[in-house]
């Protein structure tokens, strides 16, 4: 979740920043992604323990 929220953040206000050769829009949008897999895959496990 955290990793949703920080990508989030990035995207909307470091759009322009750069870290090393990433810019931060496109970093953002791929952090909010791997967030989203992690929490659909942790998601899926747990609902299988039921």
């Amino acid at each position: 979740m955290l990793l949703i929220l920080a990508g989030a953040a990035m995207w909307v206000f470091a759009r322009d920043a750069e870290f090393f050769w990433f810019r931060g829009g496109p970093l953002g949008v791929v952090l909010v992604v791997v967030g989203v897999i992690d929490v659909v895959s942790a998601w899926r496990t747990n609902s299988g323990d039921h």
